[in-house]
């Protein structure tokens, strides 16, 4: 498989494990917050994350895969906290994530390796 559908599934996982640690930390109290599904489903998540992102590793280089995913999967929490969890986004954010996927677009055009 394509190393850069490895890197999209990567990210994917990455975005959504972050939103259901959210959930599951605003949901429960203590130790609770560990056993609530979403926790144990962001915990997985983030180990399928570590799989894909290290299968894309074998054809990307690290220093184009690491931003991309970290990147990719800022601009995809902030959109999905947004319309799912309230959260508000305000003109400097945006400013930064307008910011951010130019330096993605910068750091991938050309690949390399």
């Amino acid at each position: 498989m394509n190393a850069w559908v490895f890197l999209g599934f990567a990210v994917i996982c990455n975005t959504l494990a972050n939103i259901c640690l959210k959930r599951s930390s605003s949901q429960n109290q203590g130790f609770e917050m560990f056993l609530n599904i979403y926790f144990i489903s962001g915990f997985f998540l983030f180990g399928l994350n570590l799989i894909f992102y290290t299968l894309a590793l074998k054809s990307i280089n690290v220093s184009v895969g690491y931003p991309v995913l970290v990147g990719i999967s800022l601009a995809g929490v902030t959109i999905i906290a947004v319309m799912t969890l309230g959260e508000k986004l305000i003109f400097t954010q945006f400013l930064g994530l307008l910011c951010i996927a130019i330096g993605v677009l910068i750091v991938t055009s050309h690949t390399g390796r």
